[in-house]
């Protein structure tokens, strides 16, 4: 039989299920030696033998709570706790204090949610222990663990000698602001530290450099009020009107030194509350900083600058294990065996892509062109680059090894660009997908089961030399044929008035074709009876069976579509993410929508507009430079604007190709799961995407049982997803989000960077989940990002709005070829505007002003 009662002499860490997150703690630090008051844990067994024969079923939680505290404890309990409470003088008062196993965790902290009753004699225990009970049951309790899916949880009570302090506070071994690690703050109030976990008072505040054994900041306050425990029982607060200095420094050190060893016996950053009597420390408890966002281990002590790709890649989830590791094959340049392979550029942290480039950063040259290319890209990642760059200048050494080409990639930018010769590019971009594409799915798909299967998907997604030798030296021409014309048009007209409407409209990107066929789709919905119902059952893991069924021409269109860019989703980088053929729902949910809100042939119309409106720009654009400069320069704006118009499309292939390979390696590695479920290895098929490569091929040759580890790896993918990943990540553990410069902009309204330029007025659409949301014509759409795979939201969107981006990412590419008025980078857009809001957004000056 397990435990009722066990002292913290006989609790470690790995007794989370018995005695929760925080007895664990409590446990494990006073059999490591640290200054713990005594106390013992009212076990979990306690409370699931109080609960079992109590019925909550259809009450509230404030009528739960009622009924949990009156009730009676288990017939045992009494002696038990006086048994206890013999190993304590008989006047001794108590802190009695929640642990729920839901508390106190790696992933989650839930700190301070749940009751504390303090300085609590002996006699009152029990009620104190009933109404720790009862806290399971609070409104809160329940929202969090609905929030982070915990589905079942239990209370144990701690009872521990209660320390009558002189001062008190709490101890961050890292800054939880600013992620720094090497940075740990203390922040102390006189008295018991109730008043500073409540709020009612400022502390002092301390700051401590660990490398330098430093303090770096010393902030007194002035403390209008103390909690003070009575002789008796219970607490008063007392006025003390003090700006006096709570710690000395031999305190302040003493705190300092024990936190660092507190963070070495943990492994981790800890959150310590501590209490000073009589000049004595005490550990009252200490749990992991679950909001800081995780560093990997670096192997020297160099200064690393890490920069999210998400950004970049306009998707900020979570990427699972598998997915990460897929994306990074991409990019592979050596071929190692699959079980030797780890990334030299890329890096899965916190669920997020990183890449290390720090190296080049030594050199002001490099330091120089990120700041000039990330501007067009994401420009709040160049906003927070430029901020370290301003306070360092040395970083980690070791040389980068980059692909080979990419060295050589600027000659044949220059070369390509001043040969001129474009023609034709967008249909060479296609033939490159027919043969890749083909070639490649066919080794991925036809691989024999097992080790080989996993293989063949390793080395068909090494595609760098792809990207770096067939299509950058294409996509550069034409950023460097549009720099150039800019460059031109500032020179003589001293502003921008024609290069934003020569960016539109171009013709033959691979995802704007995909948002006409939609459209043409949406018309023949229209033209066949039944297709819209068929559209609406929400039964969608049939839908494609039920077109196919049909036998006509919309079942021909559908199937056309699916074929094409069935390979396609939301966040379709990751390999783990179900593509549209697999769910085609945002597709049906978009296809209703434009067939009832939307006049035969509406979407081609207007795509020709904004394609003839563009060229008859760019015609009065060089026709104006000749007037102004004469025809020498003109004859370079029109090789400019053509070089530009006909090669900036195919930047939307290059990544097709990655997906349309990708989608061929995912239904192969849900082939290898499925075979993995039958031998009773993982649950479900999709679970393999929680594993790196090396583990799946072990796993397969060995015959390893990975079920465990997956439940593990999915607490951890939901852990990953509620983390805000920041731009830059520095090995110090600082997260630099960036800031925007304000110029020029209404008062109110929110900044960001004009990337399709115009404006418009209307009613907002804030859009979390593609899937789940459409868009009705004339809305303007607000994400916290988009990828090709929201294309279908953009063909009736007025506008677009985006949390992350730049000129050169998907949803500014698209909103410019669509012609509607595009911001990007307005930070939190989706919490600060909300649907059915009215807002005006101008794209040529950056900002979205809310009008109602």
């Amino acid at each position: 039989m397990k435990e009722k009662i066990l002292f913290f002499t006989d609790i470690n860490k790995n007794m989370v299920e018995l005695v929760g997150g925080k007895g664990a703690n409590l446990g494990e630090m006073t059999q490591a030696g640290f200054p713990v008051p005594p106390g013992f844990c009212i076990t979990t067994e306690v409370y699931n033998d109080f609960i079992s024969d109590i019925d909550l079923n259809g009450l509230d939680a404030e009528q739960a709570q009622e009924k949990l505290i009156s009730a009676p404890l288990p017939d045992y309990f009494s002696e038990l706790l006086n048994s206890a409470l013999t190993k304590f003088e008989p006047d001794t008062l108590f802190s009695v204090r929640s642990s729920a196993t839901a508390e106190d965790l790696l992933f989650a902290s839930f700190a301070g949610q749940q009751d504390t009753y303090l300085n609590v004699p002996a006699n009152d225990i029990e009620q104190a222990v009933c109404k720790c009970f009862a806290s399971l049951y609070t409104e809160r309790a329940i929202e969090y663990r609905k929030k982070n899916n915990i589905e079942k949880a239990s209370m144990c009570v701690i009872v521990q000698q209660m320390v009558f302090s002189d001062a008190s506070g709490i101890l961050f071994t890292a800054d939880p602001i600013s992620g720094k690690r090497h940075v740990e703050i203390i922040e102390a109030g006189f008295g018991l530290g109730e008043a500073m976990v409540s709020g009612k008072v400022t502390p002092d505040r301390y700051s401590y450099n660990k490398k330098k054994g430093t303090l770096i900041e010393r902030t007194i306050s002035y403390k209008k009020i103390a909690v003070l425990p009575l002789k008796n029982g219970g607490t008063v607060t007392a006025n003390i009107n003090s700006a006096k200095q709570v710690l000395q420094f031999p305190q302040i050190k003493e705190l300092f030194d024990l936190g660092e060893k507190l963070e070495q016996h943990f492994g981790m950053p800890q959150d310590v509350e501590w209490a000073i009597q009589d000049n004595k420390i005490y550990i009252l408890q200490t749990r992991p900083i679950t909001s800081l966002y995780p560093l990997p281990n670096f192997e020297d002590e160099d200064f690393h600058i890490l920069i999210c790709i998400g950004y970049v890649q306009m998707n900020t989830a979570a990427f699972s294990r598998m997915g990460g590791e897929t994306f990074s094959f991409i990019f592979r340049r050596k071929d190692v065996h699959i079980t030797e392979y780890n990334s030299e550029l890329i890096s899965l942290i916190g669920g997020r892509l990183f890449s290390d480039f720090s190296s080049l950063f030594n050199r002001r040259f490099y330091r120089n062109l990120a700041l000039k290319i990330l501007p067009e890209v994401e420009p709040l990642t160049a906003a927070a680059l430029s901020e370290v760059f301003s306070k360092h200048a040395k970083f980690h050494k070791k040389k980068i090894h980059f692909p080979k080409g990419l060295k050589t990639l600027p000659i044949k930018v220059i070369y390509r660009f001043l040969k001129g010769n474009t023609l034709n590019t967008v249909e060479y971009a296609y033939k490159l997908i027919g043969e890749i594409c083909d070639k490649r799915s066919l080794e991925i798909l036809t691989a024999p089961a097992g080790q080989q299967r996993i293989k063949a998907v390793y080395d068909n997604m090494k595609l760098i030399d792809i990207v770096v030798n067939k299509f950058a030296p294409l996509i550069g021409t034409s950023m460097l044929a549009l720099k150039m014309m800019k460059r031109l048009e500032k020179n003589i007209f001293g502003e921008e008035l024609y290069t934003p409407y020569v960016e539109s409209g171009l013709e033959g990107n691979i995802t704007t074709e995909m948002g006409l066929m939609l459209g043409d789709i949406a018309d023949l919905a229209n033209q066949h009876e039944g297709v819209i119902s068929e559209l609406k059952n929400p039964n969608y893991a049939t839908l494609n069976q039920r077109i196919y069924a049909r036998n006509d021409d919309f079942s021909e269109k559908w199937a056309e579509f699916i074929d094409i860019y069935g390979c396609r989703c939301a966040g379709e980088l990751d390999i783990s993410c179900p593509r549209w053929r697999e769910n085609p729902e945002l597709i049906a949910k978009q296809i209703v929508t434009l067939a009832l809100g939307k006049t035969l042939g509406d979407h081609r119309d207007e795509y020709k507009a904004t394609v003839k409106k563009a060229k008859a720009k760019a015609n009065e654009f060089i026709n104006q430079v000749q007037l102004k400069a004469g025809k020498r320069k003109a004859r370079k704006l029109a090789k400019y604007v053509r070089i530009y118009r006909e090669v900036f499309p195919i930047r939307e292939h290059m990544k097709y190709i990655l997906v349309r390979i990708m989608d061929s390696a995912r239904v192969a590695l849900l082939k290898e799961g499925a075979d993995m479920v039958r031998k009773g290895q993982i649950l479900r098929a999709e679970d393999i995407f929680l594993f790196h490569y090396k583990e799946i091929y072990e796993a397969i040759e060995k015959g390893y049982d990975l079920r465990d580890l997956a439940d593990e790896r999915r607490e951890e993918l939901r852990y990953w997803n509620k983390l805000n990943p920041p731009r830059i990540l520095t090995s110090e553990g600082e997260c630099i989000m960036g800031k925007h410069t304000l110029k020029n902009v209404p008062t109110g309204a929110l900044v960001g960077s004009g990337v399709s330029a115009g404006t418009k007025e209307g009613k907002a659409k804030v859009v979390l989940d593609p899937k789940n949301s459409v868009v009705e014509a004339g809305e303007i759409l607000v994400a916290p990002f988009t990828d090709p795979g929201w294309t279908p939201l953009f063909i009736n969107a007025a506008g677009l709005v985006t949390e992350i981006g730049g000129k050169l990412t998907h949803g500014s590419v698209v909103a410019r070829e669509y012609g509607i008025p595009a911001v990007t980078g307005v930070v939190d857009a989706t919490k600060k505007i909300k649907t059915g809001q009215r807002i005006r957004i101008d794209g040529t000056n950056g900002y979205v002003q809310i009008l109602e």
